[in-house]
């Protein structure tokens, strides 16, 4: 299992530098503050404007990471319209 975090973590780090985007949205496994994506997210991608402007947004991992189907999606459109719109 660590094999495939460390993979993750390098592919995340080459991936990172050619993604620029407006927003970032993470995920928070469980509620658990601990488990939280923010940090890698903003260690990893510290240089994007999105992360310098703090346009930062957590979503809920059960719905983002596990949701699927019709429902799962129109949740994901309805988060991703709710914190564009603020």
């Amino acid at each position: 299992m660590e094999n495939l975090i460390s993979d993750l973590d390098e592919r995340a780090q080459q991936v990172g530098e050619k993604i620029d985007g407006d927003v970032v949205f993470y995920t928070n496994s469980g509620g658990d503050p601990k488990a939280t994506t923010m940090e890698k997210v903003t260690g990893l991608w510290k240089s994007l404007d999105s992360v310098k402007n703090e346009k930062l947004h957590e979503v809920a991992d059960e719905t983002w990471m596990v949701g699927i189907g019709i429902l799962g999606a129109n949740k994901i459109l309805d988060d991703v319209e709710q914190i564009l719109s603020k």
